[in-house]
């Protein structure tokens, strides 16, 4: 969820306006200076922070997007989503008893794997990967263990 087209674009741009600026000073450092030089570096400083003010906002708005996405999913499907190292997701029920019960996948060739975790080692949990294993289904999965902790939970309150 880090990738950003627009962004990237952006970036690129201020780093050719800042080169093309560093040239230009130092090209007007090895000269006398001229009034169309002066010009010249005034339109890139000028077209450099329009450039980094854009950039800025892009990046506000896009943080924005992410955020609001991820408080979407956890309200609609009952996971807090949060992605540790890139390709790397982790999920956490908001039915869980702790932080720490988190189910950690990693995307490989396409495809999702359940990494290992001491949640996932606990028994309670060896059942759902059975039928997991079985079903070859990662909504079925969670569908599972999101039935299973809500029903733990509204029994125990």
């Amino acid at each position: 969820m880090t990738f950003n087209p627009s962004s990237d674009k952006l970036k690129d741009e201020v780093r050719h306006l800042k080169e093309e600026n560093r040239r230009l000073t130092e090209k007007l450092d090895n000269q006398q200076p001229t009034a169309d030089h002066i010009q010249q570096l005034d339109t890139c400083r000028r077209r450099l922070q329009e450039k980094d003010v854009l950039l800025k906002k892009t990046q506000k708005i896009f943080q924005t997007k992410i955020r609001e996405l991820r408080e979407n999913i956890e309200f609609m499907f009952g996971y807090t989503l949060t992605s540790p190292e890139e390709q790397q997701y982790s999920l956490v029920s908001v039915y869980s008893d702790s932080p720490d019960h988190n189910l950690l996948f990693k995307k490989v060739d396409g495809a999702f794997q359940l990494v290992e975790t001491k949640y996932t080692q606990c028994m309670d949990m060896q059942v759902h990967l059975t039928k997991f294993t079985q079903h070859r289904s990662l909504p079925l999965f969670l569908c599972e263990i999101t039935s299973d902790l809500y029903h733990r939970r509204t029994i125990m309150d």
